[in-house]
């Protein structure tokens, strides 16, 4: 189960007496389109009306993993100098499919678990030339 609070709804007719802030309980974590989806849903059945905006965000997942800072170096194109990405993840493993939904065509260079991008960057000039050497 995950719960998410849903802020800053605006409806159509602008009806100050409904809720801004409501919180969902799902059966599941979801992704971003499909929680989007739900959440609109939601505010509608809870409140009877249409809305032309929101914010949702989990705000409870039982049982999960902590997120960690990480920090993708990536290129892009012919680029040959990387760049750095920081996102929020459980592991490695996430952090790179978060990069890849963020940018398919990022090539990614070297993931460091901190949130500060030029201490990555050392840690890859670093580790990446002692691996050509060793």
């Amino acid at each position: 189960m995950a719960k998410y609070v849903i802020t800053d709804i605006e409806y159509d007719d602008g009806h100050p007496e409904l809720p801004t802030t409501l919180t969902m309980v799902l059966d599941r974590e979801m992704e971003k389109e499909e929680l989007e989806h739900e959440a609109s849903e939601f505010i509608s059945k809870e409140t009877g009306f249409c809305h032309t905006a929101f914010c949702v965000e989990i705000v409870e997942q039982p049982n999960a993993k902590p997120l960690l800072p990480f920090v993708v170096l990536h290129t892009v194109g012919t680029a040959s100098v990387p760049e750095g990405a920081v996102f929020m993840a459980v592991d490695n493993d996430h952090a790179v499919e978060l990069m890849e939904s963020e940018n398919p065509h990022a090539n990614i260079t070297w993931i460091v678990q901190t949130d500060d991008v030029e201490h990555a960057f050392d840690v890859y000039h670093k580790e990446s030339t002692f691996e050509d050497v060793g």
